[in-house]
């Protein structure tokens, strides 16, 4: 399990930067994905388009009253379908336990088709794949504003659920960048509430259908390129994310 762990390397990367951290589980020193979010405690560069500070966000679901945002049960569990050039993948989404973060997603970044023609980023059978944040010539897409942290909702970050990346000193940091967890990486759960690194990475879905396609992306042929550990040879690419309920 440790050797699996050490492979997690700092996925979430700027144009020239690697973020590294520790981990938050059982005591051990680990490493973790870390979002590109040009936050505090970076060294991406200052024109870097990520590296703009962001306020929080607060999203339509938290500046609504507790009437107006009662949900079908349809609504609470959104799904949607992520094209790949690998095939399809269908990610039910839990917006009853993550609000802010499926909104998030949703809202700022599948309904604007921020996703189309993102790639996946890194990959590795024994641990995640990530995506969410670069096109096929390595470009970091500028991103909307951090959200708030939702990795204490109970939610486990086991094989199959998709989470959140974020900056491992700064727990509301998250943004477009997201992973799927292909082992049971639960180190990644929510720890305390008094250790940003500690606070955990949020759980805001599971794939439902196709994870032989999430499979078959995580055994892609992959090489370290720069500031990349594990980049596909053949670019795994998003065609599209799309909702379907």
């Amino acid at each position: 399990m440790l050797a699996q762990r050490s492979t997690l390397l700092a996925l979430f990367l700027s144009a020239a930067t690697i973020l590294g951290a520790t981990g938050c589980g059982g005591g051990s020193s680990e490493s973790v994905p870390t979002a590109n979010i040009g936050g505090e405690n970076t060294s991406t560069p200052a024109n870097d388009p990520q590296r703009v500070e962001r306020p929080v966000v607060l999203t339509s679901q938290e500046s609504q009253s507790p009437a107006a945002s009662v949900k079908s049960p349809a609504e609470l569990k959104p799904r949607v379908v992520l094209k790949t050039t690998l095939g399809n993948i269908t990610i039910e989404l839990d917006s009853e336990k993550a609000p802010v973060t499926v909104d998030n997603f949703l809202a700022g970044y599948v309904d604007r088709d921020f996703y189309t023609g993102t790639i996946f980023h890194h990959v590795d059978p024994t641990s995640l794949v990530a995506a969410g944040g670069f096109t096929e010539d390595l470009t970091a897409k500028p991103v909307r504003a951090h959200i708030r942290c939702e990795a204490d909702n109970g939610l486990s970050n086991v094989r199959g659920t998709v989470t959140m990346a974020r900056e491992p000193s700064y727990p509301d940091s998250a943004t477009s960048q997201f992973m799927i967890n292909m082992a049971d990486n639960t180190y990644l759960d929510h720890q305390n509430d008094d250790d940003p690194e500690a606070f955990g990475y949020c759980v805001f879905g599971r794939v439902v259908e196709g994870m032989d396609v999430v499979d078959q992306i995580a055994a892609t042929p992959a090489e370290a390129n720069g500031d990349f550990p594990a980049l596909p040879k053949t670019p795994v690419v998003i065609q599209a994310i799309e909702r379907v309920q």
